[in-house]
Formats: C-alpha cells, structure tokens, sequence
C-alpha cells in the first residue's frame, strides 16, 4: 500500500513539476548580433525547446530580426541562460569559459557560456535543431 502511494507521489510531484515549467515564460534578456538570445526560463525538455521555437519563430523575426537570412541564405541562432547576468572578463584562465559582447561598452560584457538551444538553416530545405 505504501508502496503504491509513493509512486502516485512521484508521478504527481512529476506532471505538476511539468505543469508549472509550462506555464513559465521564456523571459529575453537580450540579443547581440541577431544570432545569439539571451534568456531567462527556457524549457527544459527537447519537445518544449521546439515547440517554442515554433511558437515563437516569426516574433523573433518581426521584432529582432533573429531568423533574418545572411547573404548566403543561412540563419543560425543560438539560445544561452542569462544565468548570473553579464561578468567581466578578468583576462585568466577561470574565464576561458566566457562569451563575450565586445560591441557592449560596458566592463561588464560577457556571460558564462550556457547554450540551451540552436536553430540553423545551413541545408536550405531542412531546419537543424540542437539541443543542449
């Protein structure tokens, strides 16, 4: 008995844990050269990445210009974690994990390299999704 109320735990613990990672919306922190989106709150699961990539494809074009074709008719996005928010790059080797913003005037321009999903069209018939 005890046995089965467990697992009815962990099966609810789990669809409300889903449930409420749904409901969370990807927050935008910023983009830097239409390639790279910086967010807050991306799903976790390979289903939930993709779905708001589709949900969410032509207001990133409209809006950023993130998905915009480059002269040779490829797109390629990235999405990291904002995570900590943006650091200094102190020039050692704790850093060598940075990406940084060199077009950002402030000190402050890199982020901890955190990449969580990638889109890019380098086969004009055929999306190619990485997922992290």
């Amino acid at each position: 008995m005890f046995h089965k109320r467990f697992v009815i735990l962990i099966i609810l613990y789990l669809t409300i844990s889903k449930v409420i990672e749904c409901l969370q919306p990807v927050e935008i922190i910023a983009i830097h050269n239409s390639t790279v989106l910086l967010v807050k709150n991306f799903p976790k699961s390979k289903a939930l990445k993709l779905l708001w990539w589709e949900n969410n494809r032509n207001d990133l074009l409209n809006k950023y210009g993130v998905g915009a074709l480059d002269r040779y008719g490829d797109f390629r996005l990235v999405v990291h974690d904002f995570g900590a928010g943006y650091k200094v790059d102190t020039h050692t080797d704790q850093d060598s994990d940075l990406l940084c913003f060199y077009e950002m005037k402030e000190q402050a321009n890199c982020l901890v390299k955190d990449a969580l999903f990638a889109v890019n069209n380098y086969n004009p018939k055929k999306l190619n999704f990485t997922y992290y």
